[in-house]
């Protein structure tokens, strides 16, 4: 038998580099949060280019465990790297980006830490690209959620467009959610179908034309039902090897 993934130089140096590109990439969109959203919506921004070079450091941690031949792992740290595509749509809530960076930041991190200490664990393709959709469309439709049902309603015509395309952003982001228990379910992992799907209701609560009671229960529901889709995520992408 060959060194264990712990003992390796290259591992031991992509862990590294994975949690230099992790903590850099939270710190980038920590600040870019703070940004007024005129300046968060530029592309070349500063903090946003410091996302984009952290995402490529994480992905380049990612490519030396699978030069170590943890390809499933790898390709599980690469899905951390998905923190700037939350960083696309503008608006004055964009703050909320950061939330969902606070979990997938960790997820990154430790998974990166385990494929250094645990070598040879499996990671499942099914796992990883759930782990994706939940984190990426679970981030968007808070997103959708916090423009649709606006904590303050002024009733102008502005925040009615605002909550009109915040409603879109929901309805995407439900479509895009559906797929991640319809892949549970295909295979075979129902329990974990069902811990994902209650977060579709987060959409239909969104979708109604009424910001206040409505909009209060849609962000009740995703307080509840987000964490169980995450959670789900999450242990599938560590446990369901």
């Amino acid at each position: 038998m060959g060194a264990t993934t712990w003992t390796n130089p290259l591992a031991a140096a992509s862990f590294a580099i994975v949690l230099a590109g992790e903590l850099w990439l939270l710190n980038g969109v920590y600040d870019w949060a703070g940004l007024r959203s005129d300046e968060s919506a530029q592309l070349l921004q500063r903090d946003r280019l410091l996302v984009y070079l952290a995402a490529l450091l994480v992905a380049a941690g990612a490519a030396g465990f699978a030069l170590t031949g943890e390809r499933g792992p790898a390709l599980a740290v690469l899905a951390t790297t998905v923190a700037p595509v939350l960083l696309i749509m503008p608006g004055p809530d964009h703050v909320v980006a950061l939330y969902p960076c606070l979990v997938i930041v960790p997820v990154g991190a430790a998974m990166a830490l385990r494929t250094m200490l645990a070598p040879g664990t499996p990671v499942t393709l099914t796992s990883t690209l759930t782990f994706i959709v939940i984190a990426v469309a679970g981030g968007y439709l808070l997103r959708g959620l916090v423009a649709a049902a606006p904590v303050v309603y002024s009733g102008s015509e502005e925040q009615a467009h605002l909550m009109a395309y915040g409603r879109l952003v929901c309805g995407l982001a439900g479509a895009a959610l559906l797929s991640a228990p319809i892949l549970w379910l295909l295979t075979g992992h129902r329990w974990l179908a069902a811990l994902s799907t209650p977060f579709l209701l987060v959409v239909v609560a969104a979708l109604f034309d009424r910001p206040d009671v409505l909009g209060y229960l849609g962000y009740l529901t995703y307080a509840i039902t987000g964490p169980m889709a995450m959670g789900a995520a999450i242990y599938a992408l560590f446990m369901d090897g």
